[in-house]
């Protein structure tokens, strides 16, 4: 089995291409998608109206300690709010 690297030399990620609709709250479920946006899917997270996810009181998930070597390290770059 061969894969194709990027013009970066990087492999792509195992979930590039797949987009998944996070309606999860508090801990796991959120911390099971930033696991899918590491491995390179594209997460969108809907929240509560005006109140948004409650875990955002507790503050952010910790660093990895070894990032994947799928990745470079950094957290996905894309990301933002929107507030319908």
């Amino acid at each position: 089995m061969t894969t194709e690297s990027s013009n970066d030399g990087s492999l792509p990620g195992l979930l590039e291409g797949v987009r998944v609709i996070d309606l999860t709250h508090y801990l796991s479920g959120p911390y099971c998608t930033k696991l899918m946006a590491t491995l390179g899917a594209d997460v969108i997270k809907v929240e509560r109206p005006g109140t948004g996810d409650p875990i955002r009181k507790f503050g952010p998930f910790p660093k990895a300690l070894t990032p994947s070597p799928l990745s470079d390290g950094e957290e996905p770059h894309e990301s933002g709010a929107w507030f319908l």
